[in-house]
């Protein structure tokens, strides 16, 4: 079944294919009935106009057989009194009828010279436009195929200069000239057929290209102006924290003095290196957006030296006052300090938690440490503990419900014992948790 339609669908096509042959031959006879017909119609218009002309020579021939008739009535009548005048008239009449027919074969003479003059100029009117035709057919050629208008280019092209004045050219002058032209024209070769499409497209695309620099220009100032406020902006707003964090590091209650005990300390600009004849100098000025930063710290008997020459706890303290200072001028929610007290003395890390605490207002610090004087100075410590080998458990002690001697206040004893029993479970208590703390050699990680 499926060679079968297979084979109507092969013959289908061949139909369609002799259909569609059919069909073109049947258009092409279409547009040939067509021109025929604009042929005839063209015919008939030429046979109406030559009809009315004949009509009106009929008119005209009518018009004189009516005066004729009318003279011979008048005739008629004259020659009922001039029957006696005939015999002597009648001669005179011969020699006027002669005359007559004479006239009469001179005007059937002139009215055939004029339907002859009347074709003639009808054929030269259409030879003419012919000629026209002809003539505005080859000016598009030039125009198309050369893209030179010959009514404006050349003045003695045009040949019509008034109604009745015609200018005529001289054939064998044009056919040189024109030969001149065709062989510079085969001079130049091959013509490119689409470098007009191309001109337009290039054209195009420049306007496109310059439209974007355009953009690309506006949007530059648009930048270099926002680059310009940003930089006031940042600079005004730079300038004023960076006094105030000056002031709250190395003003005289600041925290480098707190945390030192006195001493002294500067947080100052560093001068610009700029690159002269290819060598770098460091100059006098000073950027705000493009200097760095230095600090100069002289703990309490020391001289004033840069941070990178101080011992590891001095600059731990060093950079906790700068850290607070920066916290005191905009504070923050929270702070991480891990092992920040790891490289400090016990006198020290006094100093380290007496500056924290009184933070605590404004800010929550979770500290990471395994200094026991941090431990202390904490409100809650958390822990991992291992009671049994190879058991790690998580411990939370409240250091406020610690008293003096190692012994739990009461009030936490009561709501440890009233937790529930799975709680209790889950959960070392808070005695075991402090006697693991007392036994075990290394510190809890808090």
């Amino acid at each position: 079944r499926a060679d079968q339609a297979g084979e109507q669908v092969s013959a289908a096509r061949v139909e369609a294919g002799t259909r569609r042959e059919q069909l073109a031959a049947a258009r092409r006879e279409l547009t040939r009935v067509s021109e025929e017909v604009s042929e005839v119609e063209r015919r008939r218009r030429d046979a109406q106009a030559h009809a009315e002309r004949a009509r009106g020579a009929i008119e005209q021939h009518r018009a004189s057989i009516a005066e004729a008739q009318s003279a011979v009535e008048a005739a008629r009548t004259r020659a009922a009194s001039l029957v006696e005048q005939t015999t002597a008239t009648r001669e005179s009449l011969a020699s006027a009828t002669a005359d007559a027919e004479e006239i009469g074969s001179r005007l059937v003479g002139a009215r055939e010279e004029a339907t002859r003059v009347e074709r003639n100029w009808h054929s030269l009117e259409v030879a003419r436009r012919e000629v026209e035709v002809k003539r505005e057919h080859a000016e598009e050629r030039t125009l198309e195929d050369l893209g030179l208008d010959l009514a404006a280019e050349f003045d003695e092209y045009r040949m019509v200069i008034a109604p009745g004045d015609v200018e005529l050219l001289h054939r064998d002058d044009a056919q040189a000239v024109a030969g001149e032209l065709a062989a510079e024209i085969k001079k130049l070769g091959n013509v490119n057929l689409d470098a007009i499409e191309e001109e337009s497209q290039l054209e195009g695309r420049n306007e496109d290209l310059i439209a974007q620099v355009a953009d690309l220009d506006d949007a530059r100032a648009r930048l270099i102006e926002l680059i310009e406020r940003l930089n006031v902006a940042s600079r005004e707003r730079f300038e004023e924290t960076f006094t105030t964090v000056r002031e709250n590091f190395a003003g005289s209650n600041g925290m480098f003095r707190r945390l030192f005990g006195g001493g002294k300390a500067e947080v100052r600009l560093m001068p610009l290196v700029k690159e002269i004849d290819g060598e770098k100098v460091q100059t006098d000025e000073v950027d705000w957006l493009e200097s760095g930063v230095e600090v100069i710290a002289r703990p309490p008997g020391k001289e004033p030296r840069s941070i990178n020459q101080l011992s590891g706890g001095e600059k731990t303290m060093t950079a906790v006052a700068l850290l607070l200072s920066i916290f005191q001028s905009k504070p923050s929610c929270f702070c991480v300090l891990d092992e920040v007290d790891a490289a400090l003395d016990d006198a020290n890390v006094e100093r380290y938690t007496n500056v924290v605490r009184s933070f605590t207002d404004r800010s929550h610090f979770i500290v990471i440490t395994h200094n026991k004087r941090t431990m202390q100075a904490a409100d809650r410590l958390y822990g991992i503990t291992m009671q049994e080998r190879g058991v790690s458990k998580r411990v939370t002690v409240k250091v406020d419900e610690v008293m003096a001697d190692g012994g739990i206040k009461a009030s936490a004893v009561q709501r440890e014992d009233a937790q529930p029993a799975s709680e209790a479970d889950s959960q070392p208590s808070m005695r075991d948790a402090l006697a693991s703390m007392r036994q075990e050699t290394e510190p809890v990680e808090a």
